[in-house]
């Protein structure tokens, strides 16, 4: 069996080795959600196509419209939801490749007119204390 990797599977983990092999490996449980994990996936869907396709934002998501703004005035090319695999060598493949390795899900990145690329991750997943 091959495992891939993402950042919400090392978490996982690193939280608990044994919800990792009951849901990751084997496959007996799904997590159906908490009433904290659908309402973050709500906000950030809404965020999503606010930054990619000026969608406004819910009124339970208003509050994230400085967010927003600020994310735009920052300049250069946003692009938003872009996909990122690498397999073992830490070379680019495609999702669904059978080498993948890690598989991420760039929630925003900017390309600068001087080829700089931001990351940021999605607010309840930055980890302060992770340096790349």
């Amino acid at each position: 069996m091959t495992l891939s990797h993402s950042f919400s599977s090392i978490k996982m983990y690193e939280n608990c080795p044994k919800r990792y092999y009951h849901q990751r490996v084997t496959k007996e449980v799904k997590d159906t959600g908490s009433d904290a994990t659908i309402y973050g996936e709500r906000v950030h869907e809404a965020l999503e196509h606010r930054l990619d396709k000026q969608v406004a934002l819910p009124a339970e998501s208003e509050a994230y419209e400085p967010l927003c703004k600020s994310i735009e005035d920052m300049g250069g090319t946003l692009q938003v939801e872009q996909k990122l695999t690498l397999n073992e060598n830490l070379t680019p493949t495609t999702w669904w490749e059978k080498d993948a390795w890690l598989r991420s899900i760039l929630d925003v990145q900017f390309c600068l007119m001087i080829r700089l690329s931001l990351w940021i991750g999605r607010l309840v997943n930055v980890d302060p204390t992770f340096h790349s």
